[in-house]
C-alpha cells in the first residue's frame, strides 16, 4: 500500500497531492500510511481505524479527520490512550 501510495503521488499525471481513507482494517492503514510518508501524505480520513502507537504520531504531518463511534469500546479505549499521551496527561 504505501509503494502504490508512492507510485501514484509521482505519477506523470498525478497532481501530486495524495489523501487516503479507510474504514476498519482500512481506517487502521490511513492511519499507518499518515505515520510512513510523513510529509507526502496531505490528507487522512479513517473510520474506526486503529490508533498508531503514541511514538509515532510525530511522524504525521497529514490534515487527520479520525472519525469514531461512541459505543465501540476498543477503538476507543485506543485513541483514548493516545490522546493522553499525546497531550502529555
Amino acid at each position: 500500500m504505501i509503494n502504490s501510495a508512492r507510485f501514484l503521488k509521482g505519477h506523470e499525471l498525478s497532481s501530486s497531492q495524495l489523501g487516503a481513507t479507510g474504514f476498519c482494517w482500512g481506517g487502521g492503514m490511513t492511519n499507518r500510511l499518515a505515520v510512513v510518508l510523513g510529509g507526502d501524505l496531505q490528507a487522512g480520513v479513517p473510520f474506526y481505524g486503529s490508533a498508531v502507537p503514541a511514538s509515532e504520531v510525530s511522524s504525521i504531518e497529514a490534515a487527520m479527520m479520525v472519525n469514531m463511534a461512541d459505543t465501540d469500546p476498543r477503538i476507543n479505549a485506543m485513541w483514548a490512550r493516545l490522546r493522553s499521551g499525546a497531550s502529555g496527561e
